[in-house]
């Protein structure tokens, strides 16, 4: 009989324009991150489940708004309010969003969005924040945008949500479909840094 399981096939390889990943380009590298992605909104007049959602995701709850909660391979990022999307390691989102749907019931709408329909992609160097900014009007050097800030924003006409994960260190989640077309955007910008 057959094998017809399922695998993961990566949105980004062996793009003509970029190559394999990670790519490393002037100082910067750019890389795939396998992930597992849930979305959870709560419904209009819930009480306050962003504790039960950081109890149940293995995280702190978010302290603000725009800053997202990062331990080991979990992320809970807020993205609008009384919504979070929650990144989790490849192979755990249905899970989690399981557990989710059970603890919260009738307090919240919870989606997976796992099977790859996110993409994130790494982009790592000290001139990271300066690529982003060619593309974003937003300020994101280590003084304006901290490590654990989020944002939900548009890039090269797609909406992508980045999260800063250290110092000239950013995450960008971008719909499967667009992955492609933005890191080709990527490599573009970054094409003012060479030596």
């Amino acid at each position: 009989m057959a094998d017809h399981s399922l695998q993961y096939r990566s949105a980004l390889a062996g793009s003509p324009a970029t190559g394999e990943l990670p790519l490393r380009l002037h100082r910067m590298e750019l890389s795939e991150l396998p992930v597992d992605c849930v979305l959870v909104a709560a419904y209009a007049g819930s009480p306050d489940i962003a504790p039960s959602i950081a109890r149940i995701a293995g995280v702190a709850a978010p302290g603000a708004p725009g800053l997202a909660s990062i331990s080991g391979p979990v992320s809970m990022m807020p993205i609008a309010p009384d919504t979070w999307q929650i990144a989790t390691a490849p192979g755990t989102g249905t899970a989690l969003a399981f557990a989710l749907k059970s603890e919260l019931g009738s307090l919240a709408a919870v989606t997976d969005l796992s099977f790859g329909r996110i993409v994130a992609i790494a982009l790592c160097g000290d001139d990271s924040h300066v690529v982003l900014e060619k593309g974003i009007g937003i300020d994101f050097s280590d003084v304006a945008f901290a490590t654990g800030r989020v944002v939900a924003t548009g890039l090269h006409a797609v909406h992508v949500l980045i999260v800063k994960t250290a110092p000239g260190s950013f995450h960008i989640l971008v719909p499967r479909s667009f992955a492609l077309s933005i890191l080709e955007w990527l490599v573009d910008a970054i094409e003012e840094f060479k030596a």
